[in-house]
């Protein structure tokens, strides 16, 4: 009998065991794990069918290689690196600009830039200087220099500058600043020396207003 209820008690004891070791909840993997597997949520996704290697823009400039409002077609067949196709109007008629450029990433939708490229068009030196130079030297100066006109000046510029993608949908932004100098600086022709005489150094010899800074804000979306 005393054997009998021995086992009786024993195998209650294992009952309960299993059943307080059912209803305890299940060890959850670490959290870092989780992180890990996943990954961030935020990383941009690339748009448009072209995958962002793709772009269409409109510019405004102030002595812009492509001119003061224009286009440009932007393709960026590796994320770090662009080509861009520009053209567009200026004062001195239509110009024409081809500039490729580095990309270094500074966020996770924002880009560094560094550009260099050639660019064409008419241009008219009037000033003593040129582009951005010109709104701060080219008025109240009085008499001015020798007017320059070269029917196809051939221009190579250098520029900075910063891309930003929307944080949604296909928007693309991007600014740059830079330099441009003329290559041909000899094929121009110059307007007859007036009575009064040039200030001194601003004859049809001169060579300021032969190089400016200019400034370019572009607007746009990737296809």
């Amino acid at each position: 009998m005393r054997v009998l209820v021995a086992a009786l008690a024993c195998f209650s004891c294992v009952v309960a065991r299993r059943a307080a070791a059912e209803e305890a909840p299940a060890p959850s993997a670490p959290h870092s794990v989780s992180a890990v597997q996943h990954g961030p949520t935020d990383a941009r996704v690339p748009q448009g069918f072209t995958e962002d290697h793709l772009a269409l823009l409109a510019h405004i400039g102030i002595g812009a290689p492509a001119g003061a409002l224009g286009g440009d077609v932007d393709v960026m067949p590796v994320p770090e690196v662009a080509l861009r196709l520009g053209a567009g109007l200026s004062f001195n008629g239509p110009q024409f600009s081809f500039m490729p450029r580095a990309r270094i990433p500074i966020g996770k939708r924002e880009h560094f830039t560094l550009g260099t490229g050639a660019s064409v068009g008419r241009y008219d030196n009037y000033g003593a200087a040129g582009g951005l130079g010109c709104l701060l030297l080219c008025v109240g100066l009085g008499e001015g220099p020798a007017r320059q006109t070269f029917a196809r000046a051939l221009w190579w510029n250098l520029e900075i500058g910063f891309d930003a993608y929307a944080p949604r949908g296909p928007g693309f932004f991007r600014a740059s600043l830079g330099y441009g100098f003329i290559l041909n600086n000899s094929d121009y022709r110059c307007a007859p020396e007036p009575t009064y005489g040039y200030p001194p150094g601003g004859g049809c010899d001169r060579t300021n207003g032969q190089g400016l800074l200019y400034m370019t804000a572009e607007f746009g979306f990737v296809l």
